[in-house]
């Protein structure tokens, strides 16, 4: 999945204002990056229950809404990874996104906290 942000922080229709922006504005554009989009969240959402299938587990959300929650975090993680490679680096979004979804059961139980995964 890292290769996956990392082709993501990497595609101008992501990390581009210039090309990202328009799409808010000019509805021609905004078709084509939500048809982009939705690709990327499609191809995601595929590794998730391949993911949760390899596992013998269910996540507590559905993987279509934990895809945009990842993808919110890639676009963020993206930007700081532009502004400060070292600083976030491919490894620590490795190790975020691998606490994200193999959370143990006992951090559902923390205050304030939940696992992606629930007991199937």
């Amino acid at each position: 999945m890292v290769e996956f942000w990392l082709r993501a922080v990497s595609d101008p229709a992501v990390s581009d204002p210039a090309v990202r922006d328009p799409a808010v504005r000019d509805p021609a554009v905004r078709d084509h990056f939500v048809t982009h989009r939705r690709k990327i969240r499609d191809a995601l959402v595929e590794l998730l229950d391949e993911h949760a299938a390899a596992r013998g587990a269910a996540f507590a959300l559905p993987s279509g809404q934990l895809a945009i929650g990842i993808i919110a975090l890639f676009d963020g993680f993206g930007l700081e990874h532009l502004i400060d490679p070292d600083a976030a680096s491919p490894e620590l979004f490795a190790h975020l996104l691998a606490g994200l979804l193999q959370a143990p059961p006992e951090a559902a139980r923390a205050p304030g906290c939940q696992t992606v995964f629930r007991n199937s």
